[in-house]
Order: structure tokens, then C-alpha cells, then sequence
């Protein structure tokens, strides 16, 4: 193998020196072997995940459901709130046409 003091590229330059690289990391890092029990594990784990995930989405339609029906009634209150000012302001301009008019009688009969 190269010795340490060359560069990355120098070492991987061959084919020859790159599956050296990877044995050496093998060797460094080795990966458990697979045993019986990993399948089962796999398979538990998975179907954990996918329970999760299947409330997690459940989870999510409740709380769109709720916050579609708290905007739908947030919705008809507001009509109603609208329909009531404009019955008040209905209100306010009767009235104030009825002020108008006694103030122009007023002014008639002040004048005369």
C-alpha cells in the first residue's frame, strides 16, 4: 500500500490501490454480520413505521376535519355580524334622515 505521506489521488489513482482503500476501510470498519434475527427485526421495525405513519395521517384529517368545521362556523358568524351592521347601519341613516328633516323644519320655523 502507498505509503502516508502521498496525496488521496496518488493512492486512488490505480484500480489496483482503490480496492486496497475499500479492503483497508472493510477491515476498519467492519459490518455486523447478518444474523437470523435481523429479518424479524427489519419487519418489526418497518411495521412500527408504518403504524406510525398511519396515525400520523389519521391524526392529520382530524385536525384538517376541526379546522375546516371551526372555519366553516368562524365563517357563518362573520354573515351574521355583516348582516347586522348593515341592518345598523341602516338604522343610522333613517335616522339620521329623520334628524335632517326635523332640522330643516326647524330652520323654517326659526326663520319665520
Amino acid at each position: 500500500m502507498a505509503s502516508p505521506k502521498r496525496s488521496t489521488g496518488a493512492v486512488l489513482s490505480s484500480p489496483g490501490a482503490k480496492l486496497r482503500v475499500l479492503a483497508t476501510a472493510a477491515e476498519v470498519h467492519p459490518q455486523p454480520a447478518k444474523t437470523e434475527g435481523d429479518g424479524d427485526k427489519l419487519r418489526l421495525k418497518r411495521e412500527r413505521n408504518r403504524q406510525a405513519a398511519k396515525r400520523f395521517r389519521q391524526k392529520l384529517k382530524d385536525e384538517t376535519e376541526t379546522y375546516k368545521t371551526q372555519l366553516s362556523e368562524t365563517q357563518a358568524l362573520v354573515k351574521v355580524e355583516e348582516a347586522k351592521l348593515a341592518k345598523l347601519q341602516a338604522t343610522i341613516k333613517a335616522l339620521q334622515s329623520t334628524v335632517d328633516e326635523h332640522e330643516c323644519k326647524m330652520a323654517k320655523v326659526t326663520s319665520s
